[in-house]
Parts: C-alpha cells; structure tokens; sequence
C-alpha cells in the first residue's frame, strides 16, 4: 500500500513538472510571435529610413565633390567656358546674317520650345490643390515639348535645382516635374514675359522623356498645381490683383 501512495505521488510530481515545462515552451512562443509581428509591423519604416539615410549621404556626397573639385577639372572647366564663348561669338554672327529670314513657329505661334531651354523658374505649389507640397524653389527648363496630352496646350521639363524629398509611395526625391498649360490665358512665353502662370504639375517617371518630343500620360503621375515665374523676376501684388479681376 506504501508503494502505490508513493508511485502516485511521483507521478503527481511529474505531472506537475511536465506542466510547468510546456507552460514556460508557451509563453516563449507566444512571445516570439508577439516579436515576429511586431518586425513585420517595423520593416516598412525601418527600409524608408535606410533608403532616405542613404539618399541624403548621396546627395551631400555629390554637392561636397562639387565644392572640393580638383584644379584639373576647374582649368577643364574654364576652357570650355572659353569654347563656349566662341561658338556664342560665332552664333551671333550667323544671326546677324541669317537676321532676314523669317523666323520658325510652332503650332502656337510663338518662338521656338529650344529658346526657353536653360531658361531658370520660381516654382510655388498651390498647397490647397497639391497632394505633394514643398516650398517654393528655382528650376531649370530642360525640355519644351512639341506634342503634348490632349487638351495640353504647352508642357516644359524642368529639373529642380534643390530636389526636395517625398516619402509617398517611398522616399524619393523630386528632381524632374513636367509644367502642363492649361489655361486659355497662360502659355510658356507669357511665363517669361509677364512672369506669372498657373500650371498643373506632374512627376516624371519616366526618364527617357527628356530626349524626346512628347510624352505619355502614363509616363507621370500627378502632383498638383502652382504658379510659375520667370526667375529672379517676380510679379508684383497689383499685377496679380489686376490680373485675377480681369479673368
């Protein structure tokens, strides 16, 4: 009888053992599912910051380059400056001389897209119709466009002088939009004379638009509206005012 009372015990004591064992094994998989979760919730943000760290290493990287280049490439530099008077010297003899010839249109009637090329802007986003906003900032025009979207009259490619970051749909930087004229009243040659347009600016996505022509809806995607000015000139308030009652 002894025996039996103490072989039940042993079991008992076993059986308690054995459930603290798998009570522990419990809780330890619990918690690494808790930690699996909690990684997959994390990675999203964890990627955006390493590709905005690198980014930002980058494009300091390249401004520092610029700033400490060697004395090679500035004497490489001021003989292109040179060469580049030259052939500006020997341009404006052959429009001297061809000056008589009728001027090229485009289909709008004014001056062709290629002089505006290299031109700089002031670019303002419109923060009440924009869903990708930054502040204010100069721009190159890199392109004018010959065939626009429909009902496009005109549309330029400007490359942002201080490309500004946007996180959406990851982090990236702005460095190239497209100026799409709308507007009766607004046109590519009213932006440098008179200094104001109100423009719809797109992304561009894709790169190889800069050597062509035209491009395709498909290759932007939207970023809002603003005003574009021809810089350093800006409109005053009373020509806006004026303007805005007069359209």
């Amino acid at each position: 009888m002894d025996h039996l009372i103490e072989l039940k015990r042993l079991a008992e004591t076993r059986g308690l053992e054995g459930w603290k064992y798998f009570s522990r094994v419990h809780r330890f998989w619990i918690l690494w599912f808790a930690l699996l979760l909690l990684g997959i919730a994390l990675l999203p943000v964890i990627i955006g910051v390493v590709f905005l760290v690198g980014d930002v290493f980058l494009y300091r990287w390249i401004r520092k380059r610029e700033r400490t280049t060697p004395k090679a490439s500035l004497e490489s530099l001021e003989t292109s400056r040179a060469f580049a008077k030259e052939l500006q010297v020997l341009y404006e003899k052959v429009k001297v001389e061809t000056s008589h010839l009728p001027k090229e249109k485009d289909s709008h009637g004014l001056p062709e897209g290629s002089a505006f090329v290299g031109r700089a802007v002031w670019i303002s986003v419109d923060t009440d119709r924009s869903s990708t906003v930054f502040a204010d900032r100069k721009g190159i025009v890199v392109r004018v466009f010959k065939h626009t979207p429909d009902r496009c009259k005109e549309a330029m490619a400007i490359e942002l002088a201080s490309p500004p970051t946007t996180f959406f749909p990851w982090p990236r930087r702005l460095r190239h939009i497209i100026a799409e004229y709308y507007n009766e009243w607004d046109s590519i040659q009213y932006s440098f004379t008179k200094g104001h347009s109100y423009v719809r600016l797109v992304r561009l996505n894709n790169k190889t638009v800069l050597k062509s022509d035209t491009y395709r809806i498909k290759d932007t995607s939207r970023v809002g509206a603003g005003s574009i000015t021809a810089w350093p000139s800006f409109p005053t308030e009373a020509f806006l005012l004026n303007r805005h009652e007069s359209g």
